[in-house]
C-alpha cells in the first residue's frame, strides 16, 4: 500500500470550476475555456451532467502561465516538433 504525504494528497483533491474559478480569480467562463483549448488539465465526471474536476496542482500549474505565454510555448514546442521530424 503506497502511502501518500500531506502536500501529494492536497494535490489530487479535486475542484468543480466555480471553486477553481474563484481561487484562480477568473469567471468560470474563463476556466471552462482554459479546459477547452488545452490550458488546464480536467477530468470529466461521470453521471447526466459530466461535470469537471480540476486537480489543485493542475490549477496552481496553469496559474504559472497567462494564456499568451501558453500559446507561445505550444508554437515553440511545434516549431521543435518539425524540425526534429526533418
Amino acid at each position: 500500500m503506497e502511502v501518500q504525504t500531506v502536500d501529494e494528497e492536497r494535490e489530487t483533491d479535486l475542484l468543480s470550476v466555480p471553486e477553481a474559478a474563484e481561487i484562480a480569480g477568473r469567471g468560470n467562463k474563463t476556466i471552462r475555456r482554459w479546459i477547452y483549448d488545452g490550458h488546464l488539465k480536467a477530468q470529466k465526471g461521470g453521471g447526466l451532467y459530466g461535470r469537471y474536476r480540476i486537480k489543485r496542482g493542475d490549477l496552481a500549474e496553469a496559474l504559472k502561465f497567462t494564456p499568451t505565454a501558453w500559446m507561445k510555448k505550444q508554437l515553440v514546442e511545434k516549431k521543435a516538433l518539425a524540425a526534429s521530424k526533418q
